[in-house]
């Protein structure tokens, strides 16, 4: 008896001898190569655009400072600081909510908000510059500062060049905290240690009376 060899009469099974692992790990090797490239890929682009994000965010920071300190620089002119008491809350004490004659102060950085002047002091024009020394202090400051994502006004300050508004601002001690107008909006900008002579001046001349900080911890309590 003759017997034929099966490679012989079947030479394309021979060659499709187990095909599917060969190919399953070629597949799978080619998927593990993209992946990795992938996430090379992605890697460098997480850190370049990092890297550009916190350039930009320096370089603001940087730009805002520096706008800051040549409106400072304008209070060489100052002959007037106006010093208000203010309603921290904003009028949403419906007890201390402003009259249409009763004068009012805006918090620039939301819109249409404006609260109740408590009281006002002028400072006394030979102060004047230690005024102008403290607030440029808050404005210039290079220190880190931390604030919270609130504003309750109690101060407020506005600085006049005869009858030019230099600088105004509204004060939140608790949220550390103030507003600052720059040329297109007002935003805000934290309150660090460089504001501590500013807080003596006021705690001196316009001290919050102990029932505004009373009515203060009873509606942050309520929150």
């Amino acid at each position: 008896m003759v017997h034929f060899s099966t490679s012989y009469l079947h030479p394309k099974k021979q060659m499709m001898k187990h095909p599917l692992p060969t190919l399953f790990l070629s597949l799978f090797l080619s998927l593990n190569a993209i992946g990795s490239d992938q996430n090379v890929v992605s890697e460098h682009l997480n850190q370049t655009l990092d890297q550009a994000g916190r350039k930009r965010w320096d370089a603001k920071a940087e730009a805002d400072r520096d706008y800051r300190a040549a409106v400072a620089s304008t209070f060489q002119f100052a002959n007037r600081i106006d010093v208000y008491l203010l309603d921290f809350s904003m009028g949403k004490d419906e007890k201390y909510k402003a009259k249409e004659e009763e004068a009012v102060f805006r918090i620039q950085p939301y819109l249409h908000a404006e609260t109740k002047i408590l009281n006002t002091f002028q400072v006394p024009p030979k102060d004047i510059p230690t005024w102008c020394e403290a607030v440029k202090r808050l404005l210039v400051s290079p220190k880190e500062g931390g604030q919270a994502f609130c504003h309750f006004p109690i101060h407020g300050i506005r600085i006049y060049a005869e009858d030019r508004l230099l600088f105004e601002t509204s004060i939140c001690w608790a949220c550390h905290n103030y507003f600052f107008t720059y040329d297109d909006q007002a935003n805000w900008e934290s309150i660090t240690a460089d504001a501590k002579d500013l807080k003596k001046l006021l705690d001196t001349f316009m001290p919050v009376p102990e029932a505004e900080i009373q009515r203060f911890h009873r509606k942050k309590n309520t929150r």
